[in-house]
């Protein structure tokens, strides 16, 4: 990827990435394990807040992380499916984004980063969260639903951007 936007990479940096790849598979366990957690927890808070209605207010910390907790049951499982195609395929592109179904975009093209940057369990893992927090808070589901993808999509439309901006490197 990096020549594809027309970076070069030395041996010393090429180097950095063989040891990486002999890690990989501790490091995304150890990835997985820490981030899990911390990702919950705050997102649990970060849910309660603007939710939060007089009509709500029975509504609990706990009550947000039984619901973002038990969605992350997908998170898992996608670390389950990705790590080992990620092995197979000798790869650190994931192979469970849209820019999966899009291989004959070049790296470089401006929708390949953006189609690679959507995962497809991500959306999987929105869409069952918003059925949670909609019963939770007695909101509709399309709704919460479209906040929360419109969110995602926004966010992994900024980040291509920066990435672009930044020549690949982020």
């Amino acid at each position: 990827m990096a020549s594809a936007v027309d970076q070069t990479v030395d041996d010393g940096q090429y180097q950095t990435m063989t040891e990486a790849n002999r890690h990989g598979m501790v490091y995304a366990t150890v990835i997985t394990l820490v981030t899990g957690p911390l990702l919950t927890a705050g997102l649990s808070a970060l849910f309660l807040a603007p939710f939060r209605a007089p009509a709500a207010s029975t509504i609990s910390y706990l009550h947000v992380l039984a619901v973002v907790g038990h969605t992350g049951v997908i998170l898992a499982l996608r670390q389950v499916v990705s790590t080992p195609l990620t092995y197979v395929r000798e790869t650190l592109s994931s192979p469970l984004t849209l820019g999966a179904f899009f291989p004959m975009l070049d790296e470089a093209s401006p929708g390949a980063p953006f189609f690679a940057a959507i995962d497809l369990f991500v959306i999987w893992w929105i869409l069952i969260l918003a059925i949670g927090m909609s019963v939770l808070y007695r909101r509709p589901v399309r709704r919460v639903a479209l906040v929360l993808v419109s969110a995602y999509v926004t966010l992994s439309t900024a980040m291509t951007m920066m990435a672009a901006a930044l020549g690949g490197a982020a």
